[in-house]
This record gives C-alpha cells, structure tokens and sequence, in this order.
C-alpha cells in the first residue's frame, strides 16, 4: 500500500491554484455585473442632461453649487455640481458637454441633500 501524503509544496501549490481560481471566477462576475450596471446608468432617467438643473444650495453661507434632478416636474434629487472643486475633486473640465456631466454626481452635505424637504415643506413661507 502507498503512503500517500500531501507535503507543504503540494499543499501550497493547490492553494494557489484554488484561490487564483476563486479570484478570477469573481472578477468574471463582476466584469459582467459591470456592463450590466453601465447600461442601466444610460437608462436612468435622471442621468439625462434634460431632466438636471444647476444652481447653488443656500441652506448655508458656503453657498455650495449643487445639481438638481428632476423626474415629472418634480425634484428627486439634489448632488453635488461636478463642474466645481467644491463638490467633486478633481472637477470635470467645463468643456465637459453637459449630457456627460449629467451623469457624474459630486459630493453634498446632508443639509444640501435635504433641500427637497425645504421645497417641499408645507408650512414653507413663500
């Protein structure tokens, strides 16, 4: 009868191939979630250049410029301009064509986000 015994090498070996195996299966996966992410960005409604609004968020003295995203006439979202340093860094070039800059957000404070509760508010004085 053989003695039949893993030694260390083996065992390293076999290691390496099962988790470089495990690793690339993930990464497969993931390319693929990817694409699948990508092409529903594109049919994300409020990634349209028509459906954004730039303005400036006062609901403090930073005066952030924000992006405003619209869905049926109402504001659905409020983010960040990514035209400005103050809201994504590094900004986007403002030759950036618009339908493009659509699509990034930058970065807003919590209060800057709540601004939709501010219009919305109905015991708002207006």
């Amino acid at each position: 009868m053989e003695n039949k015994t893993l030694t260390r090498r083996q065992f390293i070996k076999s290691s390496a191939l099962l988790g470089g195996t495990a690793a690339f299966g993930t990464l497969a996966q993931g390319c693929a979630t990817g694409r699948a992410e990508a092409e529903a960005a594109v049919a994300y409604p409020l990634n349209k250049a028509e459906n954004v609004i730039y303005s400036v968020c006062l609901q403090c003295h930073t005066d952030c410029p924000i992006k405003v995203k619209i869905h049926d006439g109402v504001v659905a979202k409020i983010d960040g301009n990514p035209y400005s340093m103050q809201t994504l860094n590094p900004a986007i070039q403002y030759a950036t064509p618009v339908k493009e800059g659509a699509r990034i957000d930058g970065g807003l404070c919590p209060k800057g986000q709540a601004g939709i509760q501010s219009l919305y508010d109905p015991y708002r004085v207006t």
